[in-house]
């Protein structure tokens, strides 16, 4: 069971501040700042079709995208703020900030301060790992990347050879899907159907009435939560302009809360009461990557690796207590290789892609979350046909279990300004299945979405 405490909404404040001082550093013209923006403005309805879209928060939804990229020809910064929102039939707003921040450039070096993504695995932005950027998570069709607090410094030490430096005094963990507690009534709430609620009723004795479950979830200081450090570095080698190969190594809180559940009943009247504690636990993540490409970088081969494994920090050798036994609660070492493909061409582009978990799976481990992924192919294709119409679709498949992932969607854009799309989202497991999105297997959808793009 996994529950996001309501100190998010201070998180979210924190965040949205640290981002808009980094941001506000700059004091770029009126005019250069409205030559940069982009986005939309949308609505989506995918409540069709019966048995099809129509689980509560999946029926429509509405969304903005900003993103205000500021990259000009013989200036030494660059600065980026990428965002996104969501209001759905549930009552349900997520948001998150994908990137914001402000790199400074000179002939040899780059430092970057603000929200960063990492682009160190491929397997990790494809996939949707989640183990060095944070995801969005608002739509796990589509779980993109957000990227994490600090600061970047990279140095190119030769021709062929550079490092990048990550640190930071600043944890935040991803922001969604995300819960709603109500601490009188004891209540936890989902409205994003990516979260599932926790059970709200049980049953005590044999034949008895079901009784309503008293969630009891502990808050922890506002500083033992953010005040975190994190630290990594990425080191990459050109054999030839054409071939490079990348090695790093990350040491940071993981990017969820776990929680650890305690279920006590009331002698007199059989009350449930459930005490949850939410945890951090640290990983050290360490991998690399090997990528050939053309010398017109229309055909990209990467092969990569990908470990996470749990730290020795304080924060996991917390002791739990249960029956009046104390017990060590642990955490799963997971790794993961991965090949692919990607080919771009004149209007699109092709990934053609395998992911391996060659680590073992626990189920009986309190706090490891199933994996996503076993062994799976992925296949995605982007085409535009003309300017104003465009055609997009992916299909992932874990061939260890069975679940497929499939979407396609047809865009058009009408005067620049107004696009509409037609689409579907179509998620199967076996009836049986034990994989991670057999549970999910009722948010799919067949959509029609009508959006302002400017």
């Amino acid at each position: 069971m996994v529950i996001i405490v309501d100190y998010k909404n201070a998180l979210r404040g924190i965040f949205m501040f640290f981002m808009m001082t980094v941001l506000c550093r700059e004091q770029d013209t009126y005019a250069s700042v409205v030559k940069q923006m982009s986005g939309d403005l949308s609505f989506r309805y995918q409540d069709f079709v019966n048995n099809v879209g129509g689980v509560e928060g999946n029926k429509w939804w509405g969304e903005l995208n900003f993103i205000y990229d500021d990259k000009e020809p013989f200036v030494d910064h660059e600065a980026k703020f990428d965002f996104t929102a969501r209001y759905n039939d549930a009552g349900g707003f997520e948001w998150a900030l994908r990137e914001g921040q402000i790199t400074y450039l000179r002939e040899y070096s780059e430092f970057s301060m603000g929200l960063i993504v990492f682009k160190w695995s491929e397997i990790d932005r494809i996939w949707g790992l989640g183990k060095i950027n944070n995801r969005v998570n608002i739509d796990y069709f589509n779980p993109g990347q957000s990227g994490l607090p600090g600061f970047r410094f990279n140095q190119r030490l030769a021709k062929s050879l550079e490092i990048e430096t990550y640190a930071s005094f600043l944890y935040i963990p991803e922001l969604n899907p995300s819960y709603k507690i109500n601490k009188e009534e004891g209540t936890v709430v989902s409205k994003n159907p990516w979260a599932p609620p926790p059970e709200q009723e049980t049953t005590i004795t044999s034949g008895g009435e079901p009784k309503k479950i008293f969630y009891h979830v502990f808050v922890p200081d506002f500083a033992d939560i953010i005040l975190k450090l994190s630290a990594g570095f990425n080191i990459r080698y050109s054999f030839f302009e054409n071939l490079h190969l990348s090695g790093f190594y990350l040491q940071k809180p993981e990017n969820n809360l776990s929680n650890t559940a305690k279920l006590e009943i009331n002698s007199n009247t059989l009350q449930p009461n459930i005490y949850v504690t939410p945890r951090l636990y640290y990983h050290e993540i360490w991998g690399g990557q090997i990528t050939y490409e053309t010398k017109t970088k229309q055909i990209q081969l990467y092969t990569s690796y990908l470990s996470s494994k749990p730290d020795s920090k304080p924060e996991n050798k917390d002791v739990v207590e249960a029956g009046g036994f104390p017990f060590q609660l642990e955490k799963q070492q997971e790794e993961y290789w991965g090949t692919g493909l990607i080919y771009l061409f004149l209007g699109g582009s092709i990934h053609i892609g395998q992911l391996s978990r060659v680590s073992t799976f626990n189920d009986n481990s309190v706090l490891s979350k199933k994996p996503r992924w076993g062994e799976a192919a992925n296949l995605s294709l982007v085409y535009n046909f003309y300017p104003n119409l465009s055609f997009f679709t992916e299909i992932f498949y874990d061939y260890s279990n069975h679940d497929r992932l499939f979407s396609v969607d047809l865009t058009y854009v009408l005067n620049q300004s107004l696009a509409l799309s037609l689409g579907a989202n179509v998620l199967t497991s076996p009836q049986n299945g034990v994989g991670f999105w057999n549970p999910f297997k009722a948010n799919d959808s067949i959509y029609a979405k009508l959006g302002l793009v400017f």
